[in-house]
């Protein structure tokens, strides 16, 4: 088991009268990340190991400058199982910009970012013998965003969105080298009608 954390703190001397950030401190951070296997090397998410670790993490994090706030947490699991790998990462966050009474007296926006909350859940199997890893993914956006004219929410500026998809990655040589090709249905409310995203990728890396 192998704990992580880390805090950055700061502070804020803009000038601006009536708005809450003069003079106040912010602060961000990873707040936790648990390796309940092998430890990963950093804080940032690098996909499958294709079986160099066995890993088993939940992290979490916070972000924070009143009124605004950003918050959420993550699990990533990369095992072997059977002839491959199986990967499967599950993310939540939420953020609110806030709203600050200015000089004079008027609610206004501390920064154009309505309340949001997004889900994220990705399960991909690689095959080992022939290095290749179908994927399924899907994701929620739940805008809370509103019209102060209509009342309508959410709105056409922040609307709340759904994604579907999946796809196949090619791992000839790892990370150093790969082809990813992927499918994504999207469906957002309030919105004319649905799309979708195709996209072929390939990937080189050199060092």
């Amino acid at each position: 088991m192998s704990p992580d954390a880390t805090v950055t703190t700061g502070f804020n001397d803009i000038i601006d009268e009536g708005a809450p950030l003069d003079g106040l401190c912010f602060s961000e951070g990873e707040l936790g990340l648990l390796n309940l296997l092998d430890a990963e090397p950093g804080f940032f998410y690098q996909g499958t190991y294709h079986g160099m670790r066995k890993i088993v993490s939940i992290g979490g994090f916070i972000d924070y400058q009143s009124p605004y706030k950003y918050f959420g947490g993550d699990v990533f699991i990369d095992l072997p199982v059977g002839p491959g790998i199986i990967t499967v990462q599950g993310t939540f966050g939420q953020w609110d910009g806030g709203t600050y009474t200015d000089a004079n007296g008027i609610i206004t926006p501390f920064i154009q970012l309505p309340k949001e909350r997004v889900m994220l859940g990705e399960l991909g199997y690689l095959i080992g013998p022939i290095m290749l890893s179908p994927i399924v993914r899907v994701e929620r956006l739940t805008s809370y965003a509103r019209d102060m004219t209509t009342g309508e929410s959410p709105t056409f500026a922040f609307p709340s969105e759904n994604r579907y998809g999946g796809g196949l990655a090619f791992w000839p040589y790892g990370h150093n080298s790969n082809l990813k090709a992927s499918f994504t249905r999207v469906e957002r409310s309030p919105a004319p009608h649905a799309f979708n995203v195709i996209n072929l990728q390939w990937q080189v890396y050199y060092y």
